[in-house]
Formats: C-alpha cells, structure tokens, sequence
C-alpha cells in the first residue's frame, strides 16, 4: 500500500500506475500479447535517447600524461 500512496511522478507511482494498466488490459482480454506489454510499459516508462551533447568522452575527466 505504500506505493499506491507514492506522490505523482515519483518512480513507485510510475511502476503502480504500469502494473494497475497491465492488470487491467489482461483483466479485459484475458491474456496481455507481447506488443501491448511493451506499448503499456513505454508509456510509463518512456525510452531515454541519446545526447549527442552529453557523451561519455565529455563526462569522463582528461587523464594527465605520465612525466619521465
């Protein structure tokens, strides 16, 4: 019940919200195929793209060359 009780937005809400849509989806045709899996969950769960501006070369830090 703690997680039913999870303010909007948070990340416990977010996954309540998934799984209420995805027993109600299997509650209504008695069986959830695959691609109704992955449209309910991307909904909710929404893909990150990339950043060309935030790359893994930018977030690492420069490595000094070794003297003598």
């Amino acid at each position: 019940m703690a997680a039913v009780a999870s303010p909007p937005g948070t990340a416990p809400q977010t996954f309540v919200d998934a799984l209420t849509e995805l027993v109600q989806a299997q509650a209504d045709t008695g069986f959830v195929v695959l691609h109704q899996w992955a449209e309910i969950l991307e909904r909710h769960f929404p893909p990150q793209l990339p950043n060309s501006e935030h790359t893994i070369e930018q977030r690492r830090p420069q490595r000094r060359a070794r003297q003598g």
